[in-house]
């Protein structure tokens, strides 16, 4: 995508890394509760640690690469949307908050470096709860006036 992007611009000025999957399972099963010792649990589900972490951080170094290419002056901005997940444990989805908490700090450790190094801003937009079809029942549990 940044290629053709490139390919058609000849520049890339902005990335909104975004990302909107949930847990594929959890850390803290319920349904393994009172199993057999030997009932090993499977290898945790990555697929929401990959999603929104891994992919922030390949967007970002993507992202920097072609924008440090940009003419007549490298720079850009990247803006990364996470979760107040990220800031305030939910023991519901563990994994997705911990992916989340990994993006804002990505973000942090990043922002001074590329701002003075690369002329880039990197920043979060943070959201709240949002209703949508991939979680049923979530206004239920978490906002209850719905």
């Amino acid at each position: 995508m940044f290629k053709n992007v490139w390919a058609k611009f000849g520049r890339l000025d902005l990335l909104i890394a975004n990302a909107g999957s949930v847990d594929g399972g959890s850390s803290y099963n319920f349904r393994r509760r009172g199993v057999d010792v030997n009932d090993v649990p499977p290898e945790p589900n990555t697929s929401c640690t990959d999603a929104h972490f891994k992919g922030v951080m390949y967007g970002t170094v993507l992202a920097t690469h072609f924008m440090r290419h940009n003419s007549p002056a490298p720079g850009g901005k990247i803006i990364a949307t996470t979760s107040m997940l990220g800031l305030h444990p939910c023991p519901t989805f563990p994994e997705y908050g911990s992916a989340e908490a990994g993006m804002v700090h990505w973000v942090r450790v990043n922002a001074p470096l590329l701002q003075s190094k690369e002329n880039i801003t990197i920043n979060t937009v943070m959201m709240g709860p949002a209703i949508t079809p991939v979680m049923p029942g979530f206004g239920k549990a978490f906002l209850p006036e719905e």
